[in-house]
C-alpha cells in the first residue's frame, strides 16, 4: 500500500492489519517448524505395495483359481507385462503403452482397467467364460407369456405391445376386472424381467 493510503486509514484499522499480518506469519512459521520437526510417516515412507501391484497379485490369484498357468512381472517381446498366461500366449497389462506395443505381436494382449475388480476382469476373458447353457422356461414364466398371448421367444417390443393391448381390455376404468388387470401386470413384469425384455 502507498503511504498516503495508510495515512488515510484510521489508526485502529492500520494497527489491526499489521497485527493480523504478524500473527499469520508467526503461525505459518510454527507450522513449518512442526512439519520439519515431526514429519508424517505416511507421507515420507511408502508402506505396502502400490495399487497396480495389489491388482496384479489379485488378478493372478483369480486366474490360478481358474486353473491357468500364470507368470507375473515378465517381459514379452521386450515389453513389461503385469500378468502373462504362457499356455495361451496372452498378456494382461494395465498400461496403455504396453498394450499398444504388444498389439502388433503374435501375443494376444488384453488391456485391463486398474479400477476394475480382478473377478470382473477374469469373467470378461473369452477363454475362461463358459458358454451360456440354454435353460428351459419355467412353468410360471410360460404361463406369464400365455396370459399376454405371445410366444416365449417374443422380443421386447412384441411383449410391450401385447401387454398394452391386454391392459386396455381388462383395465378397471374401462369396465374390466381388477383381479385380471393385476394378473396381466404381474405376468408382464415376470416376462419382461426374466424373458425377452
Amino acid at each position: 500500500m502507498e503511504p498516503s493510503v495508510l495515512a488515510a486509514l484510521p489508526d485502529w484499522l492500520s494497527s489491526g492489519l499489521l497485527l493480523g499480518l504478524l500473527l499469520t506469519g508467526a503461525i505459518g512459521v510454527v507450522f513449518l517448524l512442526g512439519i520439519r520437526r515431526y514429519p508424517d510417516a505416511a507421507r515420507t515412507t511408502r508402506t505396502g505395495p502400490s495399487v497396480t501391484d495389489r491388482r496384479r497379485r489379485a488378478l493372478a490369484r483369480h486366474l490360478r483359481d481358474a486353473g491357468e498357468t500364470v507368470q507375473t512381472e515378465v517381459t514379452v517381446a521386450g515389453v513389461p507385462v503385469a500378468v502373462y498366461l504362457p499356455a495361451r500366449d496372452v498378456a494382461l497389462v494395465f498400461a496403455p503403452g504396453a498394450y499398444f506395443a504388444l498389439r502388433e505381436t503374435a501375443t494376444q494382449v488384453i488391456l485391463c482397467e486398474l479400477e476394475a475388480r480382478p473377478a470382473a476382469i477374469v469373467r470378461r476373458l473369452p477363454f475362461l467364460t463358459p458358454p451360456r447353457a440354454a435353460t428351459a422356461i419355467s412353468p410360471d414364466l410360460s404361463e406369464a407369456f400365455a396370459i399376454l398371448g405371445v410366444s416365449a421367444d417374443a422380443d421386447a417390443a412384441t411383449l410391450r405391445a401385447a401387454y398394452r393391448q391386454r391392459v386396455k381390455d381388462c383395465h378397471p376404468d374401462q369396465g374390466g376386472d381388477p383381479a385380471e388387470f393385476a394378473r396381466v401386470r404381474r405376468a408382464y413384469e415376470r416376462a419382461r424381467t426374466t424373458g425377452a425384455g
